[in-house]
């Protein structure tokens, strides 16, 4: 069992997944089943009484084989993870193993995705992937969103998020 929620103090269950940087590039996994088959975070299902980073860490194990740990929450259900240990899982579970693939930041605008998982999966990982910005200020609009690094409020998943409008 992992220490994530109380780290994170994110005690809140639900479908999970992460973001892994490794190298400038984050890891993503061909999800061939369900009506929009494609590239995707790994993630899925939680369990009962799981806390959504320990989803998030479990299901990047079982369809990655790697073991991870969850340092930050970037929105409701996805979460920045940092690999632990590479081959830690090597039972398949469910689905098995999902083919891998570790993508830039230029190749984020043409890859085939997964829909309907995960909110704005592609301004996610642009915002994992770009060039530190720590000393760049992060001034609030009006929804509280950080409008100089690109977020706005997004009324769809009433969240802030990346490349959407306020």
């Amino acid at each position: 069992t992992s220490d994530c929620a109380g780290r994170l103090q994110h005690f809140s269950e639900s479908n999970s997944a992460c973001i892994v940087v490794r190298e400038s590039r984050a890891l993503l996994v061909w999800v061939p089943y369900g009506s929009d088959p494609g590239w995707d975070l790994p993630g899925g299902w939680k369990h009962d009484g799981e806390a959504a980073c320990e989803t998030a860490e479990r299901e990047t194990c079982e369809e990655s084989g790697m073991k991870v740990r969850a340092v930050k929450k970037l929105s409701s259900n996805v979460f920045q993870c940092e690999i632990v240990a590479e081959d830690a899982c090597r039972n398949p579970v469910d689905e098995g193993f999902l083919q891998k693939k570790w993508a830039s930041l230029e190749d984020l605008n043409s890859l085939d995705y997964r829909g309907n998982t995960w909110g704005d999966k592609r301004g996610l990982l642009k915002q994992a992937l770009a060039p530190s910005k720590q000393n760049e200020p992060a001034w609030p609009d009006v929804c509280g969103c950080k409008m100089c690094r690109g977020e706005g409020f997004s009324s769809g998943v009433q969240q802030c998020g990346v490349g959407s409008a306020s």
